[in-house]
């Protein structure tokens, strides 16, 4: 089957029945998943997990299979607007104020931002397979979730044969920016990077850590950390349930910044910032990703999910133009 007959099949499904296309980073096909009703015995599938851990979906990988990619021509950049801003920045300011009480070392704050848009989403996907191609990407349908797409840059574990790597992902600059990271942004990837080795500890043995470097996603640059190890037999459920939401989603301390999170952003993630991927409890192999660079899709009607990390040196006008620079991924396929 061709891509362009895979893409025409999920328009059908579109709304009516479950589906999933996702690629890996640095990968030219794409694997389908059109599950079929009555298949409730699948180990192996897909899954995706909302923020706050309260929803979980399952598309079982029975009926699976392949298609290759093909790429699009790209005709340059599009010029696109900004809303005002002003709630975000009053959310950031009051994050710093909890932050500088003492109340916790970094707290991850979100928007949500509506988009109309005109263009056929069979070609809005086609496009996201091009512009980013060393992202997850992927689009889906589920009666209980919607439709979604994205291209997250961070994978939050991948484990096979009990060997894992994990991506601590943070910090922030336009990739055409080309400057020295800040002092705000490498503490805060560092924060992130100690958290996930504390919380792989009790889980794993052989623990390695690379030093940070740059890495690219799309129009913007982040700083990452790759960490690898041994898993202990049957801790797979155990470390997921460990890692999210990490600190790049949330905020440390957790719990903390978890009940800030949803008494004071005004809104509801969904899957924005779960998790989502492939997994096999039987064979405990798995291949997560943090849902960021993402959008709800209904009709016409994108809501496109973005946040920034906040902490005591944060600035409100920095953090927003920042959620501006992640936004313009998304809203670049779509219009």
């Amino acid at each position: 089957m061709t891509f362009t007959e895979v893409l025409n099949l999920a328009e059908k499904r579109l709304n009516n029945r479950p589906f999933v296309l996702f690629a890996a980073p640095g990968q030219k096909e794409i694997t389908v998943l059109f599950p079929e009703e009555n298949d409730t015995a699948s180990s192996a599938g897909f899954v995706l997990q909302s923020f706050t851990s309260d929803k979980r979906l399952f598309f079982p990988g029975s009926l699976i299979f392949k298609a290759q990619i093909e790429l699009l021509n790209l005709d340059g950049s599009t010029t696109l607007t900004s809303p005002e801003g002003d709630e975000f920045r009053r959310l950031v300011s009051e994050t710093v104020e909890f932050i500088k009480q003492g109340n916790a070392d970094k707290i991850v704050v979100s928007r949500c931002e509506t988009v109309y848009f005109q263009k056929a989403l069979r070609l809005v996907f086609e496009q996201l397979c091009s512009q980013f191609p060393q992202t997850f990407r992927y689009w889906l349908y589920h009666p209980d979730a919607g439709c979604w797409m994205g291209a997250t840059p961070e994978r939050l574990i991948s484990v096979e044969d009990n060997h894992f790597s994990i991506m601590s992902l943070a910090g922030t600059q336009r990739t055409d920016e080309n400057r020295s990271w800040t002092t705000k942004e490498i503490r805060e990837q560092g924060i992130v990077t100690d958290y996930i080795l504390r919380a792989m500890a009790p889980f794993a043995y052989n623990l390695t850590c690379s030093e940070p470097t740059t890495h690219q996603a799309g129009n913007v640059s982040h700083i990452r950390t790759d960490i690898e190890g041994q898993l202990k037999e049957g801790m797979l459920q155990h470390i997921i349930d460990a890692l999210h939401p990490t600190p790049a989603v949330c905020g440390l301390p957790r719990e903390e910044a978890y009940k800030f999170i949803r008494e004071n952003e005004g809104y509801d993630r969904l899957f924005y910032s779960g998790f989502l991927g492939w997994i096999d409890s039987k064979k405990g192999k798995a291949d997560l990703f943090v849902n960021l660079r993402c959008m709800k899709i209904t009709g016409r009607e994108a809501k496109i999910y973005v946040g920034c990390g906040i902490t005591a040196d944060s600035i409100p006008d920095d953090e927003f133009q920042e959620t501006v620079n992640k936004a313009h991924a998304m809203k670049s396929i779509l219009l």
